[in-house]
């Protein structure tokens, strides 16, 4: 089974469509969204109906949980600028997001379990007993080991760090596709990627992808959005936790 993984799109609908737009190309019909759908853009219902007309299947993310439910503590302390910056990106969302979406977000899957060429596979946004928990490149291998006998799965697809990365610890596989909407490698293209199960392998191929990014940067700027630097992270595809 060959499909396209995606994450942390954030309300840039421009990227989400140059990506869409690529998977087309090389002609891959299913799509699963591992969260983090709105925040940090000024229109963050420009995103769902190509996440629907797409026939994407996504699960709840942190941000989703988030304007759900209020939860204003996922975003840290305000002694941290970027944890200041992020509540202000939580209540513009909440303030913008239709009703519609509103409770389309709301039925959203915390996780997504699957058994693909004989591989237990499970989806989350965070790590898979906390949304926004996260997995890093560094985390020991013994923790990893542990973490996935715990959650019973041979392969992980997890999203929130926004830093792709494809780690191979003993027989499991751990994905992060890195981030549509709001990437932290130092480029501004949008990251996703194609996922290759159909030999029982986890073959997993990364694209970065193109597109105006100016143009989600200026709608930032020109919008009635509270100060912020969310243009510059755009620009830069750079920013820190």
């Amino acid at each position: 089974m060959r499909f396209a993984l995606i994450a942390d799109i954030h309300s840039n609908h421009i990227a989400l469509q140059a990506v869409l737009d690529d998977i087309k190309k090389l002609e891959i019909e299913k799509i699963y969204c591992l969260g983090d759908l709105i925040g940090y853009g000024p229109f963050p219902d420009k995103v769902f109906p190509l996440i629907q007309e797409n026939d994407v299947i996504s699960i709840m993310g942190n941000y989703e949980e988030s304007v759900i439910f209020g939860k204003k503590d996922r975003f840290g302390s305000n002694d941290n600028p970027n944890h200041a910056l992020a509540k202000i990106s939580f209540e513009w969302a909440k303030e913008h997001i239709s009703k519609e979406n509103l409770d389309y977000i709301s039925k959203l899957p915390r996780e997504i379990r699957l058994n693909l060429s004989e591989n237990d596979v499970l989806m989350t946004h965070g790590t898979p007993d906390k949304i926004n928990g996260m997995i890093q490149l560094d985390d020991p291998e013994e923790e990893l080991v542990s973490l996935m006998k715990k959650a019973k799965a041979d392969i992980l697809f997890c999203a929130h760090s926004h830093i792709l990365f494809h780690k191979i610890v003993g027989v499991y596989h751990i994905v992060n596709p890195g981030s549509i909407g709001r990437p932290r490698r130092g480029s501004p293209q949008a990251e996703y990627a194609i996922v290759d199960l159909s030999d029982g392998n986890c073959k997993v191929r990364f694209r970065l992808v193109d597109y105006d990014f100016e143009a989600f940067a200026r709608e930032i700027e020109t919008s009635d959005m509270p100060e912020n630097n969310f243009a510059d992270i755009i620009r830069t595809g750079y920013w820190k936790f």
